[in-house]
């Protein structure tokens, strides 16, 4: 009969062995810390490219709520400008620092991007296609974009003065 369970026996140590031990089940909880923080862009996160996803993805909310007359000119002209402007903010973003005239004219034309854009969403407000709170989200998220863009260019233009106080 001790021959016949002698393997069990063995199995037991080997068990013993492989299996994880307490301090690996009940401290190594490290994969759920990373499978619960997702990571959404690849660049460290940006906010100005965050900020303008954003306000096109308001924007994409908004547009289906358009009168089907206007959706395809006004609405879709704002859709490319948003397009555009994020385009644009990548290139500037992930121009090199050393290339500070080019950056500058990038971030520059992001700013006129950004104005023609504001001023495209103003008149299909006037012209009530959109409501008050669309309206009012889109500005929101497009003024933010524009301080953004401000303090890069203010920043592009005087490296030496810093905007911290000390």
């Amino acid at each position: 009969m001790q021959g016949e369970f002698r393997h069990i026996f063995s199995l037991f140590f080997a068990t013993k062995k492989f299996l994880p031990r307490y301090e690996q089940v009940f401290y190594g909880y490290d994969i759920i810390i990373v499978m619960a923080n997702p990571v959404t862009l690849y660049f460290d996160n940006p906010s100005i490219l965050q900020r303008i996803k954003e306000g096109y993805l308001l924007w994409m909310n908004i547009s289906p709520h358009i009168a089907k007359n206007a959706r395809y000119t006004i609405g879709t002209r704002i859709e490319n400008k948003f397009l555009d402007l994020l385009e644009l903010a990548r290139e500037a973003y992930f121009t090199k620092k050393e290339n500070k005239e080019d950056k500058l004219k990038k971030v520059s034309d992001c700013i006129f991007m950004l104005d023609a854009l504001k001023f495209l969403v103003s008149v299909a407000w006037e012209a009530k296609l959109l409501s008050h709170q669309h309206c009012e989200n889109i500005a929101t998220k497009l003024n933010e974009v524009g301080k953004i863009l401000g303090g890069w260019k203010n920043s592009l233009k005087n490296p030496e003065k810093k905007n911290r106080a000390l």
